[in-house]
């Protein structure tokens, strides 16, 4: 079917999307308009029969196909299914349909429509072999393909996957190879031999079957190249087929008109988008990046870049003390550092079988450390960060009888923690890794802090507290205190006197800067502040039933960002006033963490839809950017991270 390799030219530049069209933005779609699909009037999908009695198929649908979730691409849908979505998407922008007629007459392309559309065949190879001639836009090896798609080479279970969790073509598109086979504009010619139009092809003006391009997660790294191309009947609708939309620029048709009465046209760069035309991630009312602000705090945060490497969900996030770099680890067992002012991997840490749940450096900068989560005897590597290319082991810790679930670091990195699913906390002194008798504190452990230190009038450190955040509620404070003997200078591990009460389950817990606050974040939304030192509750705050999964405070102001799991977003907050400012919205999946940069002007959050998002913060409260000269230093934490 597809012999044979000819030329055609494409004349007009057009728009594509980078991703396929997710099940947020279809349901976008179906609110706004009520919208039925063929799939459920025909009584079920995985079909090709307009009246499907399978009981088994009944509940096999766009809301419903085999676990997809909102950041998976749509699928059982039909190709008039999918035309709708382009005249709606096309209303929405108030820009011409490109599809006239109907489902009962049958849909016919307006020639003069700017709205949205089904690409052809030639458009959607030609973005997906992105200047390539090779039979994958990576090259002819199929033993890479499992960087840039899904198939069966990759997974041997067929499952919906995020999109944009493999790497982009040269284009900047991603899963045209595997993940879903898409639906084309075009009627299927079951040959390249028939005389079509070599400007602009479109195809048949009619036939029995649509073609689908890209191959699917369930087809053979083979199916999957640029050229391969398959047809069904527009009824179709099957667990492994989706489409993406493309449209044809008015700035770049506009362009074309003086470029005919003798003026130059500037091209489109790879991934650029002419005149102000909106990107699909708009259909995600999320997804804009600004938000007003609801107190008299001026801050607004807008999305500044997305980093993308990482092939699971990325669980935790750490910003380096004074260097514009970024640790992070996933539930794909990688540990990857990130290059900030390059948007770039600086390099690969480390690479577990088991997900990776904690990162972190020491308040120097000089190390980073990380424990893989649902490992049990889990190990958390010590590495110096020299450069980019020169990574060198300094320790492996081994745990025995519980998974890791925090790490933490004293604030002057004299003391390292480590809190386990068993309920036990380790500790050991970080100069010679001299580890101290564990303790245990009954239930699972999900979050640890340092506080303060208290010191001599020498000012020589006499007393570590240290935060222990437990899955059954409650907040256990510890102590690490001197103790002068016969034998010099030693240190005890015990628990402190101070008893919290107990509320849902933490969690995370963060110290203020000062020390003077100490913020639990529970299950179910709620956010409590407390008096370290009395263990009183000083304020709640929720405004959202999803999981407080993480927070973080601000360095300067009095504003805490908070990761909020099944809401997709984050929030910052004034922790005095306790009123929401600002929110982070615009992930595809659970947003799992959120961190403060150092300077304060940065939050970087950490999704399951793979993505890792840096938002620049701006307003009057925003602190300026600090001085940086050859030989500043980071000031020394007043608390533990």
């Amino acid at each position: 079917a597809e012999a044979p390799a000819h030329r055609v030219k494409i004349s007009r530049p057009f728009l594509i999307g980078a991703t396929e069209i997710t099940v947020a933005q279809y349901r976008r779609f179906v609110d706004a308009t009520a919208y039925v699909t063929e799939t459920e009037r025909f009584g079920g999908g995985d079909s090709t029969k307009k009246d499907e009695q399978d009981p088994k198929k009944k509940s096999l649908t766009w809301r419903r196909s085999r676990n997809g979730s909102n950041d998976t691409a749509v699928r059982q849908v039909t190709w008039n299914d999918a035309v709708a979505f382009c005249n709606w998407l096309s209303d929405e922008e108030k820009l011409s349909r490109c599809y006239g007629g109907g489902e009962q007459e049958g849909w016919l392309l307006e020639a003069s429509g700017e709205g949205y559309r089904l690409p052809t065949e030639a458009e959607w190879e030609y973005a997906c072999r992105a200047g390539t001639t090779t039979q994958y836009s990576f090259g002819d090896d199929p033993a890479k393909f499992a960087q840039f798609g899904w198939c069966l080479a990759v997974e041997a279970v067929p499952n919906p996957n995020p999109v944009a969790g493999k790497l982009p073509n040269p284009f900047g598109l991603y899963d045209l190879h595997g993940n879903l086979a898409e639906w084309c504009h075009d009627w299927f010619p079951s040959d390249y031999r028939t005389d079509f139009s070599s400007s602009d092809p479109a195809g048949p003006a009619s036939g029995p079957t649509k073609v689908y391009r890209g191959g699917a997660l369930d087809l053979p790294v083979v199916r999957c190249r640029s050229a391969f191309r398959g047809n069904f009947q527009p009824t179709a609708r099957f667990y492994d087929l989706g489409f993406r939309v493309v449209r044809v620029s008015t700035a770049m048709a506009a362009g074309a008109s003086s470029a005919s009465a003798g003026q130059p046209v500037e091209r489109m760069k790879p991934g650029q988008s002419a005149g102000k035309s909106r990107s699909l991630g708009d259909l995600n009312a999320d997804e804009k990046g600004k938000s007003a602000v609801e107190s008299k705090d001026r801050v607004t945060a807008e999305a500044a870049f997305a980093l993308k490497r990482h092939t699971g969900a990325v669980t935790r996030v750490a910003f380096h003390p004074f260097l514009p770099l970024l640790v992070s680890g996933g539930k794909d067992g990688r540990v990857l550092m990130w290059d900030l002012e390059k948007q770039v991997v600086a390099g690969e840490l480390d690479k577990f079988k088991e997900e990776v749940w904690t990162v972190k450096f020491t308040p120097d900068g000089q190390v980073v450390s990380y424990a893989n989560r649902n490992h049990w005897g889990s190990t958390v590597p010590f590495k110096t960060v020299a450069t980019a290319s020169e990574i060198k082991r300094l320790k492996d810790f081994k745990f025995g009888g519980g998974a890791v679930g925090s790490i933490a670091y004293s604030p002057d990195g004299a003391f390292f923690a480590a809190g386990q699913d068993d309920g036990t906390i380790r500790l050991w002194e970080t100069a010679a890794f001299l580890e101290h008798p564990p303790l245990s504190v009954g239930s699972d452990v999900m979050s640890l802090v340092f506080g303060p230190i208290s010191f001599d009038r020498r000012r020589k450190p006499t007393k570590y507290l240290l935060a222990a955040g437990c899955k059954d509620g409650s907040i256990k404070m510890l102590e690490v205190v001197s103790i002068k003997d016969k034998n010099g200078l030693s240190w005890k591990f015990a628990p402190s006197k101070v008893a919290f009460p107990k509320l849902a389950g933490i969690l995370c817990l963060r110290f203020s800067p000062d020390g003077k606050l100490l913020a639990s974040a529970h299950s179910g939304g709620q956010i409590s502040l407390w008096n370290p030192e009395t263990a009183e509750r000083s304020r709640d705050m929720a405004n959202s039933s999803a999981d407080a999964a993480w927070i973080s405070f601000h360095p300067e102001r009095p504003w805490l960002v908070a990761a909020h799991a099944q809401d997709h977003r984050a929030q910052i907050w004034n922790f005095k006033t306790g009123k929401a400012l600002c929110e982070l919205a615009g992930h595809a999946g659970d947003v799992l963490c959120a961190e403060f940069s150092r300077d304060g002007r940065q939050v970087a959050t950490a999704s399951e839809d793979f993505s890792i998002k840096l938002w620049n913060l701006t307003g009057d409260d925003v602190p300026p950017a600090p001085k940086r000269t050859k030989r500043a230093k980071a000031a020394p934490p007043l608390v533990g991270d």
